[in-house]
Protein backbone atom coordinates (compact mmCIF):
# COMPACT_ATOMS: atom_id res chain seq x y z
CA UNK A 1 0.00 0.00 0.00
CA UNK A 2 0.84 3.42 -0.77
CA UNK A 3 1.80 5.89 2.15
CA UNK A 4 0.29 8.41 0.13
CA UNK A 5 -3.15 6.11 0.82
CA UNK A 6 -2.25 5.70 4.42
CA UNK A 7 -5.48 8.09 6.90
CA UNK A 8 -5.67 8.26 10.24
CA UNK A 9 -8.91 7.07 11.52
CA UNK A 10 -9.43 5.47 8.17
CA UNK A 11 -6.55 3.04 7.43
CA UNK A 12 -5.02 0.67 6.88
CA UNK A 13 -5.84 -0.82 10.16
CA UNK A 14 -2.34 -2.81 10.40
CA UNK A 15 0.69 -3.40 7.99
CA UNK A 16 4.16 -4.52 8.50
CA UNK A 17 6.61 -2.30 7.31
CA UNK A 18 10.50 -2.55 6.14
CA UNK A 19 13.42 -0.89 5.79
CA UNK A 20 14.65 2.66 8.24
CA UNK A 21 12.96 5.00 5.43
CA UNK A 22 9.82 3.35 5.00
CA UNK A 23 9.61 3.72 8.74
CA UNK A 24 10.60 6.68 8.93
CA UNK A 25 7.78 8.09 6.27
CA UNK A 26 5.66 6.30 8.56
CA UNK A 27 6.36 7.88 11.28
CA UNK A 28 6.24 11.38 9.86
CA UNK A 29 2.70 10.99 7.74
CA UNK A 30 1.35 9.76 12.00
CA UNK A 31 2.48 13.23 13.05
CA UNK A 32 1.86 15.24 10.07
CA UNK A 33 -2.10 13.56 10.42
CA UNK A 34 -2.00 14.16 14.17
CA UNK A 35 -4.54 16.96 15.79
CA UNK A 36 -4.86 15.68 19.42
CA UNK A 37 -1.99 13.45 20.63
CA UNK A 38 1.48 11.94 19.89
CA UNK A 39 2.81 9.77 22.68
CA UNK A 40 6.29 8.33 22.20
CA UNK A 41 7.26 5.65 24.26
CA UNK A 42 11.14 5.21 23.53
CA UNK A 43 14.37 3.83 25.01
CA UNK A 44 15.99 6.83 22.95
CA UNK A 45 15.35 9.30 20.57
CA UNK A 46 17.33 7.53 17.48
CA UNK A 47 18.56 10.38 15.20
CA UNK A 48 18.19 8.01 12.09
CA UNK A 49 14.08 8.42 13.08
CA UNK A 50 13.44 11.10 15.70
CA UNK A 51 15.98 14.07 14.38
CA UNK A 52 14.74 13.95 10.88
CA UNK A 53 13.14 17.60 9.76
CA UNK A 54 9.71 16.78 8.60
CA UNK A 55 8.99 14.77 11.88
CA UNK A 56 10.61 17.68 13.98
CA UNK A 57 8.37 20.17 11.71
CA UNK A 58 4.88 17.73 12.53
CA UNK A 59 5.64 17.84 16.06
CA UNK A 60 5.97 21.49 15.99
CA UNK A 61 2.72 22.15 14.08
CA UNK A 62 0.75 20.03 16.20
CA UNK A 63 2.42 21.42 19.56
CA UNK A 64 1.03 24.84 18.11
CA UNK A 65 -2.17 24.26 16.79
CA UNK A 66 -4.14 24.17 20.03
CA UNK A 67 -3.27 24.98 23.93
CA UNK A 68 -4.96 21.75 24.82
CA UNK A 69 -2.53 18.92 22.24
CA UNK A 70 -0.85 16.30 24.31
CA UNK A 71 2.35 15.52 22.98
CA UNK A 72 4.63 13.36 25.79
CA UNK A 73 7.70 11.76 25.44
CA UNK A 74 9.10 8.85 28.03
CA UNK A 75 12.53 7.90 27.86
CA UNK A 76 13.96 4.89 28.84
CA UNK A 77 17.18 6.35 28.75
CA UNK A 78 17.48 10.04 28.46
CA UNK A 79 20.90 10.54 29.22
CA UNK A 80 21.90 8.98 25.93
CA UNK A 81 19.76 12.09 24.55
CA UNK A 82 21.09 14.51 27.22
CA UNK A 83 24.62 14.00 25.89
CA UNK A 84 23.88 14.64 22.29
CA UNK A 85 22.00 17.42 20.76
CA UNK A 86 18.18 16.16 19.77
CA UNK A 87 15.93 18.05 17.64
CA UNK A 88 12.86 16.61 19.55
CA UNK A 89 14.50 17.37 23.16
CA UNK A 90 15.01 21.14 21.83
CA UNK A 91 11.39 21.48 20.67
CA UNK A 92 10.51 20.36 24.16
CA UNK A 93 12.88 23.59 26.09
CA UNK A 94 11.34 25.73 23.39
CA UNK A 95 7.77 24.57 24.42
CA UNK A 96 7.61 23.12 27.71
CA UNK A 97 4.24 24.20 28.11
CA UNK A 98 2.79 21.79 25.01
CA UNK A 99 5.62 18.73 25.04
CA UNK A 100 6.42 16.66 28.31
CA UNK A 101 9.34 14.36 28.58
CA UNK A 102 9.55 12.18 31.03
CA UNK A 103 11.95 9.14 32.71
CA UNK A 104 10.37 5.65 32.88
CA UNK A 105 10.23 3.73 36.30
CA UNK A 106 13.22 0.77 35.91
CA UNK A 107 10.49 -1.80 35.73
CA UNK A 108 9.44 0.00 32.69
CA UNK A 109 12.07 -0.14 31.00
CA UNK A 110 12.35 -3.56 30.38
CA UNK A 111 9.83 -2.89 27.78
CA UNK A 112 11.90 -3.67 24.75
CA UNK A 113 9.10 -2.16 22.42
CA UNK A 114 9.13 1.14 21.06
CA UNK A 115 5.92 2.67 20.18
CA UNK A 116 4.19 6.00 18.62
CA UNK A 117 0.71 6.77 19.54
CA UNK A 118 -0.98 9.07 17.23
CA UNK A 119 -4.85 10.52 18.47
CA UNK A 120 -6.93 7.45 18.93
CA UNK A 121 -6.35 5.41 16.52
CA UNK A 122 -3.17 5.32 14.89
CA UNK A 123 -0.01 3.49 16.01
CA UNK A 124 3.93 2.51 15.00
CA UNK A 125 5.59 0.01 17.57
CA UNK A 126 8.96 -1.14 16.65
CA UNK A 127 9.77 -5.02 18.03
CA UNK A 128 12.74 -3.87 19.61
CA UNK A 129 14.24 -0.29 20.63
CA UNK A 130 17.18 -1.16 18.34
CA UNK A 131 15.32 -2.19 15.42
CA UNK A 132 15.06 1.02 13.22
CA UNK A 133 14.55 -0.65 10.50
CA UNK A 134 11.36 -2.82 11.20
CA UNK A 135 7.37 -2.03 12.42
CA UNK A 136 3.97 -2.76 12.43
CA UNK A 137 1.97 0.56 11.70
CA UNK A 138 -2.09 1.13 11.78
CA UNK A 139 -3.96 3.79 11.09
CA UNK A 140 -7.26 2.69 11.85
CA UNK A 141 -6.74 0.52 15.00
CA UNK A 142 -8.85 1.87 17.60
CA UNK A 143 -8.65 -0.96 20.17
CA UNK A 144 -4.56 -1.68 19.68
CA UNK A 145 -4.10 2.50 20.56
CA UNK A 146 -6.99 2.41 23.60
CA UNK A 147 -4.56 -0.84 24.56
CA UNK A 148 -1.22 0.69 24.14
CA UNK A 149 -2.27 3.80 25.80
CA UNK A 150 -3.40 2.31 28.77
CA UNK A 151 -0.01 0.90 29.26
CA UNK A 152 1.48 4.00 28.46
CA UNK A 153 -0.63 6.21 30.51
CA UNK A 154 0.35 3.98 33.73
CA UNK A 155 4.14 4.03 32.99
CA UNK A 156 3.76 7.80 32.75
CA UNK A 157 2.17 8.04 35.98
CA UNK A 158 4.91 5.81 37.35
CA UNK A 159 7.95 7.81 35.67
CA UNK A 160 9.84 10.95 36.98
CA UNK A 161 11.02 14.24 35.31
CA UNK A 162 14.32 13.54 33.54
CA UNK A 163 17.15 15.13 35.55
CA UNK A 164 18.88 14.66 32.61
CA UNK A 165 16.84 16.64 30.45
CA UNK A 166 16.28 19.77 33.01
CA UNK A 167 18.94 21.83 32.50
CA UNK A 168 18.17 21.52 28.57
CA UNK A 169 14.55 22.12 29.32
CA UNK A 170 15.13 25.87 31.21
Amino acid sequence: MEIEACRLGRGPVSLSVHGIDEVASHLVRLAEQAQRRLWFFTHRLHPALHARAPLVAAVRRLALSHPRVDIRLLLVDPDAVARAVHPLVDLAGALTSRIAIRRTAPEDGEDVHSYLLADESGFLIRPHWETLDEARVGYSDRARVRALAGVFEEAWVRGEAAAALRRLLI
